[in-house]
């Protein structure tokens, strides 16, 4: 079990990554629609 949890994690994005990918979500779920 231990090793299939380390080989799992292996794969996740690193720490940074996560938080870029998250800052971009926010970035466009706060961004101002345009008024079409």
């Amino acid at each position: 079990l231990r090793a299939r949890g380390a080989r799992q994690a292996a794969g996740w994005p690193s720490e940074d990554e996560t938080v870029a990918q998250v800052l971009s979500v926010y970035d466009e779920l706060t961004r101002p629609l345009p008024l079409i």
